[in-house]
């Protein structure tokens, strides 16, 4: 009996942890789901019982790229420009934002490139 509950807690903990990033900001414009969008600006709106607790405003910059992953411990984003060469990427976990990889290619312009290591890091992070 324990061994089920310790593996359905699992579960639904690695439920959270693998969700899929969202995208806050498309090339300076305020988007995605949980976003009220009105042009580079956007407010963040929060989801019952994960880090995230208090509404904000987001404001994205022209040709940047910006996504978050949340659990109810942690918060990762990841960041680009597309004109730059690198991906940031941070934490709430004493994570600083720092430079992590080139662009595919050498440059960011491909989709995608700025969200592919948040999984990776939020579950790092929730150790």
């Amino acid at each position: 009996m324990k061994k089920a509950i310790v593996l359905a807690l699992s579960l639904m903990t690695a439920g959270h942890v693998f969700a899929a990033p969202a995208e806050l900001c498309t090339n300076g414009a305020a988007t995605g789901s949980g976003i009220t969008v009105s042009g580079t600006r956007g407010l963040y709106t929060i989801t019952p019982s994960m880090f995230v607790v208090t509404t904000f405003e987001i404001r994205c910059s022209a040709n940047v790229d910006l996504a978050k992953d949340e659990n109810a411990v942690a918060l990762v984003v990841g960041s680009k420009s597309r004109k730059g060469k690198n991906v940031f990427e941070g934490s709430s976990v004493g994570g600083s934002v720092r430079a992590v990889r080139a662009c595919t290619g050498g440059l960011c312009d491909q989709a995608g490139d700025h969200n592919t290591g948040l999984a990776t890091l939020l579950a790092a992070s929730t150790l």
